[in-house]
């Protein structure tokens, strides 16, 4: 269990449904069934993070920008194309989740949507 600012680069999660209610993650053995891959995080801008909920877009606006960009490092091209993992955004894009521990952006890949 980790809490969601602490997840590490390169976790493994056997769902999608991230956080749980008390704002932690399971993760899994990446050896084993999962399906979703972390590769990349960021704390939202300053700007962002210091004030009210900035709203659904700008925080999605920010999130898929950064993890376009990493994802772009190691894949080298379209998500989800040539044979490229779909990219899976985890970011507070919701006015209830916009508490101090969830100001981030975590970038991941859905590796198998049936896990």
């Amino acid at each position: 269990m980790f809490a969601l600012a602490a997840l590490p680069n390169g976790s493994c999660l056997a769902t999608d449904q991230i956080p749980r209610g008390d704002g932690t993650v399971q993760t899994v053995d990446c050896k084993g069934p999962h399906k979703i891959r972390t590769y990349a995080a960021t704390d939202l801008p300053r700007q962002m993070r210091g004030g009210a909920f900035p709203g659904h877009k700008p925080v999605y606006d920010f999130a898929l920008s950064f993890c376009d960009k990493e994802f772009l490092k190691i894949y080298k091209g379209t998500a989800g194309k040539d044979g490229r993992p779909i990219e899976f955004l985890i970011a507070p894009l919701e006015k209830e989740q916009w508490r101090p521990e969830e100001k981030r952006v975590i970038c991941a890949t859905i590796t198998d949507p049936n896990a």
